[in-house]
């Protein structure tokens, strides 16, 4: 069973976009993509061994990683009944308005 983010996934994207900032250092560099964090989820929940995997600017990636480690505690992911670690893979998108 993979982890799960407290309310599901749509509850996830929401606190993604109201919790992720634009660097204005981004926005005039006009940088825009996806900056990709992998990062593992532990017996407890709690997010860990952050890495940038894809970056665009080192401010969207460094606001990236700070997001990602911000994240309240996950639904352990499970094998055999039992809670493990397992990393996960998300793309954060910078788009200009």
């Amino acid at each position: 069973v993979m982890p799960e983010f407290p309310g599901g996934e749509t509850t996830m994207l929401r606190w993604i976009s109201s919790n992720l900032k634009y660097p204005k250092t981004t926005r005039k560099a006009k940088a825009q993509g996806l900056v990709i964090i992998s990062f593992i989820v532990d017996e407890q929940g709690r997010i860990g061994d952050t890495e940038l995997i894809k970056g665009i600017h080192p401010d969207a990636d460094a606001e990236g990683l700070r997001v990602i480690q911000a994240m309240p505690t996950w639904k352990p992911g499970q094998q055999e009944g039992k809670p493990v670690p397992v990393r996960y893979t998300l793309p954060l998108r910078f788009a200009l308005q």
